[in-house]
């Protein structure tokens, strides 16, 4: 969550008081680290700026116009990393002057530029969904029951691809009645999906089929009994579009779809699922949904 030691703030009842904002506002644990990590970054950054511990009234508009300048030139942070720690001090200095911690919120003029936009894919119809599923059971070398649990997991869950091949045996519980998933995230506390009915049944099937039980196997395997790489989830997944006679099928379109299906179903749910699909701003998901309304 970022460091926390007592001199990288000179209020450190606020910062816990903005975390039971955030708390109350229905955020994650998750969702809430993420915002805490990039405000403390900013507070060691003028900490070290000023050579003494920061004040109010050094939270200025010049301080966060030098603070983004120091994430992008010195830091050499990607943009959407720098837009992420931009978005999490709007949201504590929105909060301070409203509480009147900050006379003025010096970061309504600051303008966050938009990374450049890559062409987005539409996500896949449900007939699409069900093709790829399909010809996912049937792979052949006996990778059938892998490849459909890997799949329904994918469309079910909206997993990046590296989350996918980093998951373990030990991160996933099955019952007769329930199942979840810990998603290990990197700096903040793990992620944890409830998982339904046919995605548990799938996920059964496949692991009768396995011979390595331990809780720290991977959970889907190579061929040769190694961990899938990404590299190798892509060259899956294409060739399961390719037997399904469809188009251009990565994580990313797959991660993509979950989104869509899950606002098409659940609206006013926007924050639910920045929170699972592990973003801190809303900015991402109007930008890819947005296009395929």
């Amino acid at each position: 969550m970022g460091r926390t030691g007592k001199k990288a703030t000179a209020d450190r009842p606020a910062i816990e008081a903005f975390a039971l904002f955030l708390e109350q506002a229905g955020l994650s644990k998750r969702t809430i680290a993420f915002y805490l990590r990039d405000i403390e970054r900013f507070f060691d950054w003028l900490r070290e700026h000023k050579e003494r511990a920061w004040r109010w009234q050094d939270v200025t508009e010049l301080a966060l116009e030098e603070f983004r300048a120091n994430l992008s030139k010195e830091q050499s942070l990607s943009q959407s990393t720098v837009n992420r720690a931009l978005h999490a001090l709007r949201k504590f200095c929105a909060w301070a002057n409203k509480r009147g911690l900050l006379q003025e919120d010096p970061s309504l003029t600051i303008i966050t530029p938009r990374p450049p936009e890559k062409e987005t894919l539409p996500p896949l119809s449900k007939d699409e969904i069900d093709k790829l599923l399909d010809a996912a059971s049937l792979s052949r070398h006996g990778l059938g029951k892998r490849n459909y649990a890997l799949m329904l997991l994918a469309f079910e869950t909206g997993l990046r691809g590296d989350e996918l091949v980093a998951l373990s045996l030990g991160d996933l519980r099955l019952t007769n009645r329930s199942g979840t998933l810990r998603v290990p995230v990197l700096d903040s506390p793990a992620l944890s999906l409830q998982l339904k009915a046919p995605l548990r049944r799938a996920l059964s099937r496949y692991l009768a089929t396995r011979l390595d039980q331990e809780p720290e196997a991977p959970l889907f395997t190579s061929k040769r009994g190694t961990r899938l790489s990404h590299r190798a989830l892509q060259t899956v997944i294409r060739e399961i579009a390719r037997r399904a006679k469809m188009g251009d099928v990565t994580p990313h379109r797959i991660r993509h779809t979950f989104a869509a299906q899950f606002l098409a179903e659940n609206p006013d749910k926007m924050w639910d699922l920045a929170d699972r699909m592990g973003l801190v701003s809303l900015q991402p998901l109007f930008r890819h949904l947005d296009k395929n309304k």
